[in-house]
């Protein structure tokens, strides 16, 4: 898509995990006041920690069935939010997709987040039992960088780097 509006999708957190600049979003939650609801797999609760959030609130859901109790997670989101809520879930398209619809008309803040952080957490917290396997994006073959043509991969943070810079 190439205009002049600014357009985000959640490749942009992906960007921040590999470029280490997470923290900073983090950071600027905290320094704002921003309460910061996850909601996804048990493993998100180590974001608080890795990522020093200081109003942070986990909304754990199962790794099958999660969606039988969707209106149940809105409603816990809803008790814990504040009058400035970031409300980054990690729970599928279609699950997200409702939750954020759902809660449209209030001022909580919502960016799907899906699993665009699992590269900076595995980093800092390789053995944690509860992390997703097999994700390509962050699998050992793909360590080194984007495949290209032939057998040449970029590294991720050039990749990145030479995107970000036209």
């Amino acid at each position: 898509m190439n205009n002049d509006s600014e357009y985000f999708h959640s490749g942009l957190f992906k960007h921040y995990s590999i470029m280490g600049e997470a923290d900073k979003l983090f950071q600027t939650a905290n320094e704002c006041g921003y309460k910061v609801v996850m909601l996804g797999p048990p493993y998100l609760r180590l974001f608080e920690n890795r990522y020093n959030i200081d109003n942070f609130h986990h909304i754990q859901i199962p790794p099958k069935g999660a969606i039988d109790y969707l209106d149940e997670y809105i409603e816990e989101l809803l008790e814990e939010h504040t009058d400035k809520t970031l409300f980054l879930p990690s729970c599928g398209h279609i699950l997200s997709t409702y939750i954020l619809d759902r809660i449209k008309d209030t001022n909580i803040i919502g960016m799907d987040m899906g699993r665009s952080f699992d590269w900076d957490i595995r980093e800092h917290q390789s053995t944690e039992p509860t992390m997703a396997k097999g994700d390509v994006w962050i699998s050992p073959h793909h360590q080194n960088g984007i495949p290209t043509s032939g057998d040449i991969s970029i590294p991720y943070k050039e990749y990145i780097n030479n995107l970000r810079n036209g």
